[in-house]
């Protein structure tokens, strides 16, 4: 069976610790109160089946940012999806989705860091907006040094244990392809080859950095708990 990935750490634990809430759609705040953000990426989808409109966007992380404000900035951002009307096959979208980011690398990193969003799927009667408790406890992180690391030093360790289990997997994936008809002795296989180049990757990096196992341990749990950009892959 395959390792935890940390990837999957932070979807499965997300599962748990997602705050969501249900509501009808009221919205009196003026504009002006809205945070700045910037639409990174938005998909439109109309077809017989939905008429659907996906967007991601980034805040700008130098306003104060709240729960409340977010939630505010959402829920006009759905009011206008929700509203639009230049489709073929519906008057109005019956799907809107609406992903906020704190910055450009979260939005691009796959690993589901928005810090919030809205969604209305077809089967759904009203939107809920969703929470990512690990990107709302980035907003407070402060820049401090730990285990004689500085902020700086501890966000590279990160970025190098990400690409260490990014580059094992693949070479795994060379050795044991994981494709149509594999077999549960090459699944794995895969699974052990991985886990044993990961572990020689990261025994590089705690020698480089003079660190033991439990603090390069504690990077990993402290990069989760505040949402760390996962680093572009090469």
């Amino acid at each position: 069976m395959k390792s935890f990935k940390i990837i999957g750490v932070i979807l499965v634990i997300q599962i748990f610790i997602n705050c969501d809430k249900k509501e009808k759609f009221t919205i009196d705040e003026p504009e002006k109160t809205l945070l700045k953000y910037t639409v990174f990426e938005e998909k439109v989808t109309d077809n017989p089946i939905k008429t659907q409109i996906l967007t991601d966007i980034i805040i700008n992380k130098n306003d104060s940012i709240t729960t409340d404000k977010i939630e505010v900035l959402l829920k006009q951002l759905y009011q206008e999806r929700i509203n639009r009307t230049d489709f073929q096959y519906r008057e109005n979208p019956n799907s809107v989705a609406v992903y906020a980011y704190l910055s450009k690398e979260r939005a691009e990193s796959g690993a589901g860091q928005w810090i919030a969003m809205i969604a209305k799927m077809p089967i759904d009667s009203e939107f809920k907006i969703t929470f990512n408790e690990f990107a709302i406890n980035s907003l407070d992180e402060k820049e401090i040094t730990k285990w004689n690391l500085s902020y700086e030093q501890r966000k590279m360790i990160w970025d190098k244990m990400i690409f260490a289990e990014r580059d094992s997997q693949s070479e795994a994936d060379n050795r044991y392809p994981l494709v149509p008809g594999l077999t549960k002795e090459d699944l794995i296989k895969n699974s052990k080859l991985a886990e044993k180049l990961k572990v020689k990757k990261e025994e590089k990096i705690i020698k480089d950095y003079k660190i033991t196992r439990i603090t390069l341990d504690s990077i990993s749990l402290e990069g989760l708990s505040n949402d760390w950009e996962f680093p572009k892959r090469k």
